[in-house]
C-alpha cells in the first residue's frame, strides 16, 4: 500500500481550511485508519502542532494596562514630586543601576551630530572666505597651474628647436667627395712655357746674319764702283 505524504496528512489535519473537499478527507482518513506507517506520521504532526500551538500562547504580547491604573501611576508620581522627595517615587519610576541609560545614549549621539554638522559648516564657511583656506587653496591650485604651463611651454620649445635642426639639416648641402681624377685635372691646368735655354750657336748665328747684311749693303757699292 502507498503510504501518504507529511503535507497530505498536515492538510487532512488542517480539516477544510487546507482546501480539501469532504470526500477527500474521508479518503485519508480511512487510509489513515488502515495504514500504521500513516498513523504513526499522523500523531508526530499533532504533537508537533500541538508544541507550535503552545509556544505561540507563552508568547503572546501582553495587553495594555487598564486606564485607571495608568491614572492612578500618574498620581502618585506627582504627589511624590510635590513633596519633594525623590524617595516617595513608585519603584517601577525610580532609575536603576541595571536598567540601560539609552535615553543619555541618546542625547550624546544627537550632541555628536551636531558638533559633526557645526564643524563641517564651519570649515566650509572659512573656505569660502576670501582671506580663509580658500584663498590658500586658489594660490596652491595657481602655482599648480603656472608649473603645468612653464613645463608644457618647456616640452613646446624644445621640439620647435629639434624641427628646426632637422630643417637646417636638410637644406645645407654637403659637397660632394673629391673623385680619384681630380688631382690628374688640377695637374692638367694651364701650362706656362718655360723659357727655351740659349744655346751656344745663337749668338753664332746672329753673327752671321749681321755679316750676312753687311755684305748685302757692301755689295751694290762695288757694282756701282
Amino acid at each position: 500500500m502507498k503510504h501518504l505524504d507529511e503535507g497530505t496528512l498536515q492538510a487532512w489535519l488542517d480539516g477544510r481550511r487546507s482546501g480539501l473537499e469532504q470526500a477527500e478527507l474521508d479518503a485519508i482518513g480511512r487510509h489513515v485508519d488502515d495504514c500504521d506507517v500513516c498513523t504513526e506520521r499522523v500523531a508526530a504532526l499533532r504533537a508537533s502542532t500541538e508544541r507550535a500551538a503552545s509556544l505561540l500562547d507563552t508568547g503572546a504580547a501582553v495587553g495594555p494596562p487598564p486606564f485607571a491604573a495608568v491614572q492612578a501611576r500618574a498620581a502618585s508620581a506627582e504627589g511624590g514630586s510635590e513633596e519633594g522627595g525623590s524617595d516617595a517615587r513608585p519603584a517601577s519610576a525610580r532609575p536603576t543601576a541595571g536598567r540601560p541609560r539609552w535615553r543619555w545614549q541618546s542625547a550624546s549621539w544627537a550632541a555628536s551630530v551636531a558638533v559633526a554638522l557645526g564643524a563641517g559648516w564651519l570649515a566650509n564657511d572659512l573656505y569660502r572666505r576670501p582671506g580663509g583656506g580658500g584663498g590658500a587653496m586658489a594660490a596652491a591650485d595657481a602655482v599648480v597651474v603656472g608649473e603645468s604651463e612653464e613645463s608644457v611651454g618647456s616640452r613646446q620649445r624644445a621640439a620647435d628647436l629639434d624641427v628646426a635642426n632637422d630643417a637646417g639639416a636638410a637644406s645645407i648641402e654637403m659637397p660632394p667627395p673629391p673623385s680619384p681624377s681630380a688631382p690628374a685635372e688640377i695637374a692638367e691646368g694651364p701650362v706656362v712655357d718655360a723659357p727655351a735655354p740659349q744655346t751656344a750657336e745663337g749668338p753664332v748665328v746672329v753673327a752671321e746674319t749681321e755679316e750676312r747684311g753687311d755684305r748685302l749693303e757692301t755689295a751694290p757699292d762695288a757694282a756701282v764702283g
